[in-house]
């Protein structure tokens, strides 16, 4: 989490782009979200989530860490974005818990 929020605030303009489904006819661009995709999986499924719970899970986590990304950026927040940062990855520990009941 750390890495991906580095990167959107040290490469805000790359990090637009890098947020958007990739083109299909761009075998590369495709090719490199697939591989990202692939470490979320193989995350959650360490925390003991079925195919069907990581797709929810991904996508909260992917929220969670845009929406604090997007939101350092642009009010440029200095103070206490260590401390948001800590409570977002406690809070993303749960997962597992919330993935299971609402399967």
């Amino acid at each position: 989490m750390p890495a991906y929020h580095g990167y959107a605030i040290g490469h805000p303009h790359r990090y637009s782009l890098a947020r958007q489904r990739p083109d299909a006819t761009h075998p590369a661009a495709a090719a490199a979200a697939s591989r990202i995709l692939d470490v979320l999986v193989a995350v959650f499924k360490a925390y003991d989530l079925t195919d069907r719970q990581t797709v929810p899970a991904t996508r909260v986590l992917r929220a969670a860490m845009h929406g604090f990304a997007v939101l350092h950026g642009a009010f440029q927040m200095v103070e206490g974005a260590r401390t948001i940062r800590l409570i977002l990855i406690e809070t993303m520990k749960s997962i597992r818990v919330a993935a299971k009941i609402a399967s």
